[in-house]
């Protein structure tokens, strides 16, 4: 498997073309949306520079591996990458589909409590079959339910300008701006009775997009059990029912319903992947280069300085990390708008996880159907109080996630033994809790839970990694270890978040810490469609595909 990408401290790692400090453009953050944003600009013929403060590149989709076993350190499956949709659209035009295998598989998840489980088939109409089985008397809500769901993943992709690829530089359609108008939280209130009566488009996702999933749920159903299982993709998402976007929950199970895509080799090799063909377009990889100032003159931001002091200019650059740093420590006060501070300082973020890799010389087929790809385990119905446990300290009833990608990649362990995870959402400052200290007693008692599904698991146990919050803070910088940007709540749909042209001339944003939303494909849209306002405000290059 493919390692981190080395570099010496303090310079390079990889160039191409003569060393200079002078670029069209400089992308901060090698994360999926930093690489896909900065690959489009070196493949028109923008002379790029790609800083990443980390000795390897991809963020999130970054993986590794140790004795023939390999993880994803975020990532595990790519969705919403059906023919046509924009994610898809990216991969064609910038030719990542002839370098890297995208495998083609169905869902396998299922939510597992004290007193039993259930697993949700990778099909929406075969979902309200069984679940109506279960649950006779709530056919009606049932099918309400996920028809709204459905209804709302399809409408983000129509009526939101952000979730659209462009087709041209920068491009705005007509009805953009009216569009945009409908996020405003008591605007798309107030039109919503009329649009859902007129059955106009959009109209399902103006009615809940100011709505939580609990919301949604409690407005069709009655069945506590049944809002259970429907909630059980929650730990996955690290946002109980009762915060979580209908919307962003609407689109994960939807998509999550559909057929998966997966990177031959895992996420990390779809980084080198990138990072390759950004060099072979002529760009220039600066690892362990982190960023400490973005260099402002006139109230236009042209450059950049790293911590070890060294300066960038460009004509633009593109933040494709943590916009919350980048607005109050990276840029100067007087620079940034009051409100655009105030905000970017009081939006939720989402969690950090506490994950425990595994590497086991056990065949989980003899398991047969009793375990799957993803498992979401609960200590009981309650999914907002499971998951409010680990933060309080109580990780015995914490509520976390077995994942087995081998299930499906078996490439990533050796034959007859699997790659697994064990992962948890919770806070940095979780109560009672020193890091450093605690981790291998939580992993733990994680895997002693685990043994519940996977008898005698530690005896099998032939590599372990574990990784803490403060670890991913130390990784990431992210604001206290936020694992995918703003909190994926009703409040930080597109229009509340920092938009991907800043207020500064020069100066944009891409990756998951801007619109459309987290989750790779819609980080790689958003990369590629910042380098297409990059391309468009600097008057465009022929070379240009649409």
């Amino acid at each position: 498997m493919p390692g981190p990408s080395a570099a010496l401290p303090g310079r390079p790692a990889d160039r191409t073309g003569p060393p200079a400090d002078r670029y069209d453009a400089i992308v901060t953050g090698a994360g999926a949306g930093g690489l896909t944003c900065a690959l489009t600009l070196a493949q028109q013929g923008a002379r790029t520079l790609l800083l990443e403060k980390n000795p390897f590149v991809g963020g999130y989709a970054h993986g590794d591996g140790e004795q023939g076993f390999y993880w994803d350190h975020g990532g595990h499956i790519v969705l919403a990458f059906r023919l046509g949709m924009p994610a898809r659209q990216v991969f064609e035009r910038l030719g990542i589909d002839q370098r890297i295998e995208m495998v083609p598989d169905l869902q396998s998840f299922q939510g597992v409590f004290p007193d039993g489980r259930m697993e949700i088939p990778a099909d929406l109409t075969v979902t309200a079959e069984q679940l109506t089985r279960r649950f006779p008397a709530e056919r009606a809500g049932i099918t309400r339910v996920l028809l709204d769901m459905e209804r709302m993943a399809a409408e983000l992709d129509l009526v939101v300008p952000s979730f659209r690829i462009a087709g041209v530089p920068g491009e705005r359609r007509p009805l953009d701006r009216l569009l945009e108008q409908f996020q405003r939280p008591w605007l798309g209130d107030a039109v919503a009775p009329v649009a859902g009566r007129l059955n106009m488009p959009g109209s399902t996702l103006l009615k809940y997009q100011n709505r939580t999933l609990q919301q949604l749920l409690d407005e069709h159903l009655r069945d506590p059990d049944l809002k259970a299982y429907l909630s059980m993709l929650c730990v996955g998402i690290g946002t109980p029912p009762s915060e979580l976007s209908a919307v962003i929950a609407s689109v994960f199970l939807v998509h999550a319903l559909r057929l998966m895509w997966m990177p031959r080799g895992g996420f990390g090799r779809l980084a080198e992947v990138l990072r390759e063909m950004f060099l072979e377009a002529g760009g220039t990889v600066a690892t362990g280069a982190e960023v400490d100032r973005m260099l402002v003159t006139g109230g236009r931001v042209h450059g950049v300085r790293t911590v070890d002091g060294r300066e960038f200019s460009a004509g633009a650059v593109v933040c494709a990390s943590d916009a919350r740093r980048l607005y109050t420590e990276q840029l100067p006060a007087d620079a940034v708008p009051r409100r655009l501070r105030t905000a970017v300082q009081t939006n939720p973020t989402t969690p950090a996880f506490f994950q425990v890799q595994l590497g086991i010389d056990l065949d989980l087929a003899q398991f047969g159907d009793e375990i799957k790809r993803l498992n979401f385990i609960y200590p009981h119905r309650d999914i907002d109080k499971g998951m409010a446990n680990f933060p309080l300290g109580n990780v015995e009833e914490a509520a976390y996630y077995l994942y087995v990608a081998t299930l499906h990649q078996p490439e990533l362990a050796p034959p007859g033994m699997h790659s697994i995870k064990l992962e948890c959402p919770t806070r940095l400052d979780s109560v009672g809790i020193d890091w450093d200290r605690d981790k291998d007693a939580i992993a733990d008692v994680f895997i002693r839970r685990t043994e519940a599904l996977i008898p005698d698991l530690r005896r099998h146990i032939v590599a372990k990694r574990v990784y803490t919050p403060l670890d991913m803070v130390r990784r990431t910088h992210n604001n206290q270890g936020a694992f995918a940007g703003w909190g994926l709540v009703p409040q930080m749909l597109s229009r509340s978040r920092p938009q991907q042209r800043s207020p500064l001339p020069g100066l944009y944003l891409a990756g998951q810490w801007t619109t459309p939303n987290a989750g790779l494909p819609w980080v790689v849209l958003s990369g590629y469609n910042t380098a297409g306002m990059v391309l468009a405000d600097g008057g465009g290059h022929p070379r240009w595909n649409h």
